[in-house]
């Protein structure tokens, strides 16, 4: 029992993210269908991992399962060593907003808010006091060059942008981690030299190939499992 605790807490200290035997099923008009199937998935802290695969196998879900935003059937989430599957719903926000900056496609903004507006909005959710909120904002949109943006209306933008404004909210927060859907491949390069300069975990599901080879490691979504791929070295 003792060594069992002791490799699990190295373990702990090596992965940001341990998904165990996680099984994920949606129902829809035909009946009940499996999204994910007994999927074991564990990445590092400090990791840049792409999940790649065609449209429909499941790739958003399985950024859901990871952002806390949907609780699987079986299995265990595991982030910081907490089991997200079984945190109850208090703990599950706290954890949300503090711990992971997660950017669905499209993002959820409020799009008559600035771009200043959108990613304070959140810290003011957080409680943060108005003068630490005011140097965050303004550090977050430097790190991802929109600082010249602040008040343009995030109605105004194009998609690759508002993802910008998505990752500078989560950097604003503090997040340990970011997961992001389907980045271009300009917020990819953005995300791949926010990893190298801060360290932060990265996780992004894509279908382009040149968005994936930008991972230090690649996954493949398939059959509701995750199959690995040759690891290469970020560029």
């Amino acid at each position: 029992m003792r060594c069992r605790q002791v490799a699990r807490a190295l373990m702990g200290l090596l992965h940001m993210y341990d998904l165990t035997q996680v099984t994920l099923t949606r129902t829809g008009s035909d009946g009940s269908a499996p999204v994910l199937r007994s999927l074991d998935l564990h990445v590092g802290r400090g990791e840049a991992v792409a999940i790649s695969g065609p449209e429909g196998v499941g790739k958003s879900a399985l950024l859901r399962v990871l952002a806390g935003v949907e609780r699987p059937h079986t299995g265990t989430v595991r982030l910081h060593e907490e089991n997200l599957a079984a945190m109850t719903p208090k703990r599950l926000a706290q954890v949300r907003s503090r711990d992971i900056g997660w950017v669905c496609a499209p993002p959820k903004l409020v799009g008559w808010l600035s771009v200043q507006d959108n990613v304070e909005l959140a810290l003011a959710r957080l409680g943060v006091a108005s003068e630490d909120r005011r140097e965050a904002v303004t550090s977050s949109l430097e790190a991802v060059g929109l600082e010249p943006l602040r008040d343009v209306l995030v109605a105004d933008l194009d998609a690759g942008t508002r993802q910008r404004v998505a990752v500078a909210r989560g950097l604003a927060a503090g997040a340990s981690v970011l997961l992001v859907e389907e980045p271009t491949r300009e917020t990819m390069s953005l995300l791949v030299n926010l990893w190298q300069l801060l360290g932060l975990t990265l996780v992004v599901t894509t279908r382009d190939e040149s968005v994936a080879a930008r991972a230090q490691r690649r996954v493949v979504l398939a059959g509701g499992s995750v199959h690995e791929r040759p690891r290469r070295a970020a560029s």
